[in-house]
């Protein structure tokens, strides 16, 4: 029997093109329990997306909104205020779940105790935009403890499960267009809950060039203001050994996004005037900084 009733709420704006593979993988899910909310953010398609999506609505597990254009995060937020589900989950218009996607996230939490403060993900798999795996090197999926977790580890917003009670109050920043989930995580993780993987890749995020992620300008300025919420003030608290791990990871990805360097040298600033930065420290980013300068001379060659 299944006992809990879970929430898929599924933001979309102009998106005809791939809402028919998102909510085929959701009504086709093992776990059949469901609720899944369409919410049309204001497209501006002639109709295009509703067209796409009312064949679904003769399942009656399926409801459509339509609200004005406000962004990703103000869908979820409306999606907040209105799931009826034990459980909050997100599934991109453009993503979709492997059929077991949902069962294994609710009997990893059963399993854990049903612990109220603790949400469970999957893994990821790539997709390309004909729907193919496609190979793509990425940090990987742990269980989520701190900060330093969040930012090194590959968490995708759609693989999460997270219990009503965790996130009922909660909202994503409407202000921020590339980091809204990882802002809510840590704010989550700052109230305690924790994050635990399941050894599955279960949903699979489809990657193509419309993706407003794609967008660094919008990256940088999201990265700025989750730097200056939850990475510096680990400074503050004294914690060190967290900041130091983040500069690792940070000089690591250099090769694919060098603007990590302005962020790399504040924290070694931060470090040093608090006599927390030494020699090896230093030779452990030289190290990591001639790996990071290899890979890219090897991506020129490729």
């Amino acid at each position: 029997m299944e006992k809990y009733l879970v929430s898929i709420i599924v933001p979309v704006y102009n998106g005809s093109n791939y809402i028919a593979d998102a909510l085929n993988s959701a009504i086709n899910q093992t776990y059949k329990n469901l609720e899944i909310i369409v919410v049309n953010d204001g497209s501006k398609d002639d109709g295009a997306t509703k067209n796409a999506v009312l064949p679904f609505l003769q399942d009656e597990r399926v409801h459509y909104v339509e609200k004005e254009n406000g962004g990703v995060s103000s869908a979820l937020n409306y999606g907040i205020d209105h799931f009826n589900g034990d459980f909050f989950v997100w599934l991109s218009h453009d993503d979709v779940f492997h059929e077991k996607s949902i069962e294994v996230r609710v009997n990893k939490w059963i399993e854990l105790g049903c612990n109220k403060k603790i949400i469970t993900f999957t893994k990821t798999k790539y997709i390309n935009k004909d729907g193919n795996f496609k190979f793509r090197a990425a940090a990987k999926s742990k269980n989520v403890k701190n900060v330093y977790d969040i930012i090194s580890s590959t968490i995708n917003g759609c693989s999460l499960l997270i219990p009503k009670d965790v996130i009922k109050g909660h909202y994503f920043p409407t202000d921020m267009k590339f980091m809204q989930d990882y802002y809510l995580w840590a704010s989550l993780l700052n109230e305690g809950v924790r994050f635990k993987v399941i050894n599955k890749k279960y949903s699979y995020n489809r990657i193509h060039d419309k993706q407003v992620t794609n967008n660094m300008d919008l990256l940088i300025k999201d990265f700025n203001r989750f730097d200056e919420s939850y990475i510096y003030p680990l400074v503050a608290k004294k914690e060190y050994k967290q900041l130091k791990k983040i500069i690792y990871a940070f000089t690591r990805r250099l090769s694919v996004r060098p603007f990590y360097n302005e962020y790399i040298a504040k924290y070694k600033k931060a470090l040093k005037n608090n006599k927390k930065w030494n020699l090896f420290n230093s030779l452990h980013v030289i190290c990591d900084s001639s790996v990071s300068c290899m890979v890219k001379i090897l991506r020129k060659i490729k």
